[in-house]
């Protein structure tokens, strides 16, 4: 009845995240990176959450559950889908560049030895992400030499959309309190701030679509359907990858989501 009663209490404390279960641990956690299927990465989201802290409310890391993670005093060891930006970005926050280059080829090759054989998108899309990333990105953009935005996959998407539609902005609440703010202006409704996030146009866009006819008129699937469209109604000219091309009258119209005049160029992958 006791070891009966012990596991119960055990069961209760991992229920109500009181405990961590076995090869796990709960870390403060500021930033996540979104990757897509082929491991590109495509925002940085800010985790941070309010806390009052006597009379100021402050932005504090988020208490989330990760793998593990190795105790460190000096040495690079690098901690499985979790870690500082040392060792995920190969991100120099500490004038050391070289030691910043050693941490994220640790952690890439933890991962890639961890992730060799495990199946699945999502284990495909972390090792494609390690293969591909390029430190010198990061050492670019501390350096000045490379601008980087900090942009919410939603902020972005609401963005793209309103250079699309002739919209003159977007107001949200993400990023308020956060570097995301930095520079923007901020607007008052009812009592709250809200971002002024402005639309985001460009030149040239090359999406991603399951299939079109030779008019331009295109189809997506999965994922493709996220930011493609949008991106599609935001550029001046748009060169569309296709898997399939078929002739006019093949395409069935409730499935088309870009309208061919929106479409420049098609090229057959």
């Amino acid at each position: 009845m006791i070891l009966q009663a012990l596991v119960q209490y055990y069961e209760d404390l991992l229920a109500n995240d009181k405990i961590t279960r076995p090869g796990w641990t709960s870390a403060k956690v500021s930033w996540a990176l979104e990757l897509d299927e082929n491991g590109q990465l495509m925002a940085l989201h800010p985790l941070q959450q309010e806390e009052k802290r006597g009379k100021k409310t402050v932005l504090a890391p988020c208490q989330l559950q990760v793998p593990e993670q190795v105790k460190r005093s000096s040495g690079v060891a690098a901690n499985f889908l979790c870690d500082n930006s040392a060792y995920m970005l190969g991100i120099d926050g500490k004038g050391k560049p070289e030691r910043a280059m050693q941490c994220f080829a640790a952690a890439k090759e933890l991962h890639l030895a961890i992730l060799q054989n495990v199946p699945g998108q999502a284990a495909q899309a972390v090792r494609n992400f390690f293969i591909n990333w390029d430190p010198k990105v990061a050492e670019q953009m501390n350096a000045g030499t490379l601008e980087v935005v900090l942009v919410p996959q939603g902020t972005l998407a609401e963005r793209i959309r309103c250079g699309g539609t002739g919209l003159g902005g977007v107001l949200t609440p993400t990023g308020i309190g956060t570097v995301v703010a930095e520079g923007k202006q901020v607007i008052q409704v009812d009592g709250r701030g809200y971002l002024l996030e402005k639309p985001l146009h460009a030149e040239v866009a090359v999406v991603k679509a399951w299939k079109a006819d030779t008019s331009g008129n295109l189809v997506y699937r999965r994922a493709g359907r996220n930011f493609n469209p949008l991106m599609a109604m935001a550029a001046d000219f748009v060169i569309a990858e296709v898997e399939e091309l078929v002739e006019v009258g093949q395409l069935d119209p409730d499935e088309v989501m870009t309208p061919g005049v929106c479409v420049d160029l098609v090229v057959k992958l």
